[in-house]
């Protein structure tokens, strides 16, 4: 356990770069799985395809809710249970953590063929779009299960303290992907079904050497055949923990299809035609978003065993400093992504569709106005990490949907019936300055309780 054991005594820069790192690609590659289709099918089918690819992409964002609700859940508790030096504990969380991921994974998948064309329809595809986003979603929904295994082992990984071993599945699975979309989409000529299967077929490559990992000495923990069996306990405390991060990406599926709705519906005010071109921008402009923020998940996801850890240890001081530090670099990267979206928004969104103008247009002017204060949105994404890793999943939660519930869902409610379209595309600023407010007051409570605790510690 010699892994684990380094959290607690290791620098927490060191430990935070070194967690960090692996994850940041992980997440990355997560969001690139969807942008390489959305590249490659742009240049293939254009305007339609794209819309197809956004209009999909929020049931992407609901398997992630429940994965990311999983695999928080998971690593907070095994990271806590090594903490406290059960192995055993441990490893009957993790063959838990596999059956729960099969449980979801299978009944998202039934639900979503069974009523694949209503799905479809709720998540705001045109008559023009549906038969096109049928042929990519039927596909993408067989992954799910695969994409479950993958991301979930990956971060359970993490919560060991392996993070360099964490991101082999998914550096695996998003090369393949990126090697295989091309392939199928032009030379197989399978256009749009096409990056379904290089998607498909990478999730499951990537869950196999997940399980592999898990199976041999490649890891402390294993995962054994009799600790699948499950416990309503530690499903619930999983769930518990996890619930924020469900919450946070529930909101985010729940407003992008809301998003598609109102873009169809403000666009086509302006011209017939022109809603699903504005959903083909937003969609684009967000895939480019969640690009940029993904990293901070990363920071996240390696910042979560360090706090669990320290928490459980009662090193109140090096769970306060690696908050500190969380908040920093997201702070820098972000900085990063917010210039560079700035400055060139015309050549990014461009890449994605080079021939519509309006397109080039409308995503060019959407990608400033969504940046605008993107630096501030790490501060509530590792605040609601914080809570969870120390167990405090009713402060996580409502950190987390500050700003989908509290802030974007009202805003893009209200603002588009004062200012149109323009009211749409500036609603996510407006929401993103609200939550950072609200995330604020919760942060400045808990840092006088955990004051108290270094205090008492001394």
């Amino acid at each position: 356990m010699s892994g684990s054991n380094r959290l607690g005594t290791d620098n927490i820069k060191k430990l935070l770069f070194e967690l960090s790192v692996p994850s940041i690609v992980s997440m990355i590659i997560t969001a690139l799985y969807n942008l390489v289709d959305r590249y490659f099918i742009g240049i293939a089918t254009g305007t339609v395809g794209l819309a197809g690819v956004t209009v999909v992409f929020p049931y992407v964002l609901l398997c992630l809710a429940f994965l990311n609700m999983i695999s928080t859940g998971a690593t907070s508790l095994i990271s806590f249970a090594i903490g406290e030096n059960d192995k055993e504990r441990a490893e009957l969380i993790l063959g838990n953590t596999f059956t729960m991921i099969l449980i979801v994974s299978g009944i998202v998948t039934f639900a979503s063929l069974f009523f694949l064309d209503d799905v479809l329809r709720l998540l705001g595809a045109s008559p023009d779009v549906l038969p096109v986003a049928k042929q990519y979603f039927e596909i993408i929904v067989m992954g799910t299960v695969f994409l479950g295994i993958s991301f979930v082992l990956s971060s359970c990984m993490r919560g060991e303290g392996n993070a360099m071993l964490s991101m082999l599945p998914m550096v695996v699975g998003g090369v393949l992907n990126v090697i295989l979309a091309p392939l199928f989409i032009f030379h197989f000529n399978l256009g749009i079904r096409g990056g379904a299967y290089a998607t498909v077929l990478a999730q499951i490559i990537a869950s196999i050497l997940a399980i592999y990992i898990f199976s041999t000495r490649k890891s402390d923990l294993r995962l054994h055949f009799k600790n699948l069996k499950p416990q309503f306990k530690i499903l619930w405390n999983i769930t518990e923990i996890g619930a924020s991060q469900f919450f946070l990406q529930f909101g985010t599926c729940f407003v992008t299809v809301l998003y598609n709705r109102l873009l169809l519906q403000y666009g086509d005010q302006l011209r017939v035609g022109y809603g699903d071109i504005a959903v083909s921008a937003m969609g684009t402009v967000n895939n480019i978003a969640s690009v940029v923020y993904m990293p901070i998940f990363g920071i996240g996801q390696g910042l979560q065993p360090i706090i669990g850890y320290n928490y459980g240890a009662g090193r109140y001081d090096r769970v306060k400093e690696g908050l500190i530090k969380a908040y920093f670099f997201s702070a820098v990267i972000l900085s990063v992504g917010f210039i560079v979206c700035e400055i060139f928004p015309e050549y990014i969104v461009s890449l994605f569709n080079n021939k519509d103008i309006e397109f080039i247009k409308l995503a060019t002017r959407a990608t400033r106005i969504v940046f605008l204060v993107y630096p501030l949105i790490g501060f509530q994404m590792i605040s609601s990490t914080y809570f969870q890793a120390i167990g405090k999943p009713k402060s996580a939660t409502i950190v987390s949907i500050s700003r989908q519930v509290f802030a974007l869902v009202p805003a893009v409610i209200i603002m588009p019936l004062i200012w149109g379209l323009n009211g749409l595309l500036f609603a996510a600023p407006v929401a993103d300055l609200l939550s950072t407010l609200i995330t604020a007051i919760f942060i400045y409570y808990e840092m006088q309780h955990l004051n108290s605790k270094i205090k008492a510690s001394n």
